[in-house]
């Protein structure tokens, strides 16, 4: 039995302390705005008026700034003005939110394949492209291990796995960069070289190509998967779709609609499967996930 424990690492996006939940109306970002909501400086104050945003799509949270950032529609921004805040809405980046072109130069699905690829030819010696599992649209969830010990057991696994939410595209662009710098400068960095000689390290750029693949055909803002209804594609809130807490602390949502949309049942998604079976596989007494 392998002694070590298995580190994994989930990029993401964190928004605010506490058990935040956001979710958006309708799956049309089209008809969504970007605003800009002054918060009160008292954390009680800014706490109590981030309760009024909890079912919108919150984007960020700068408490050194004391705003938010919020995709609304008409009728959410109505409702928010109704209720005092203070709210801006900046046109321009609404009209670069809605352009598909703002994605150019970020890694969809099959470009992601073909970024692991090139990598793995030109060290094969130090990579192994696998399979984790398959998604809803039964599209290859890919991962990647580096290590100048390939498949030994005998070494401990750190695993870097991005993009739950198919709109965080910078969270794939972060775990290629990993795998870049780890093959590019083995032997040459002696921190590189250390980690790769002792550590087995998988990358998963992306748990959600489903989802990035909506993202990259012009819904921009989609988030979840490609759960589907009734032959309407609603989505699953990946992150919160995990057996552990599912249901908990009123950070997600029973509605097929909502953005944090927890899914049908605990484990659900084949997604979320294949990260639960790729960690089942390397870990001995505990598994630590941090976002």
């Amino acid at each position: 039995m392998n002694k070590y424990r298995l580190v994994s690492f989930g990029l993401g996006f964190l928004l605010a302390s506490g058990c935040l939940t956001s979710a958006m109306a309708e799956d049309l970002p089209a008809e969504k705005m970007i605003i800009t909501v002054k918060l009160d400086p008292s954390r009680t104050k800014s706490h109590a008026q981030l309760e009024l945003l909890k079912n919108m799509d919150v984007l960020g949270v700068n408490f050194k700034k004391n705003i938010a950032e919020v995709s609304v529609t008409q009728e959410e921004l109505n409702s928010l003005k109704s209720k005092g805040l203070k709210v801006f809405q900046d046109l321009n980046r609404t009209k670069d939110f809605s352009a598909t072109t703002a994605l150019s130069d970020y890694l969809s699905p099959d470009k992601a394949v073909a970024a692991l690829t090139e990598i793995n030819t030109r060290f094969p010696n130090l990579t192994k492209i696998f399979e984790i599992g398959k998604t809803t649209r039964n599209f290859s969830i890919n991962a990647m291990e580096i290590s100048s010990h390939l498949g030994d057991p005998n070494y401990p696994v750190v695993v870097f796995n991005a993009m739950h939410h198919a709109r965080e595209v910078m969270t794939t662009e972060v775990v290629m960069n990993i795998a870049k710098v780890l093959t590019e400068q083995y032997g040459s960095n002696a921190d590189v070289t250390k980690w790769m000689d002792h550590f087995r390290i998988i990358v998963v750029p992306q748990v959600n190509p489903d989802g990035n693949s909506l993202v990259h055909n012009g819904q921009n803002m989609w988030r979840k998967n490609a759960y589907t209804v009734a032959g309407t594609v609603r989505g699953v809130d990946l992150n919160r779709n995990y057996p552990t807490n599912w249901n908990y602390c009123n950070g997600s949502s029973s509605s097929v609609s909502s953005e944090t949309y927890r899914g049908p049942s605990a484990g659900s998604e084949s997604e979320t499967k294949a990260m639960m079976n790729l960690v089942s596989t390397f870990k001995d007494r505990k598994s630590t996930r941090l976002n």
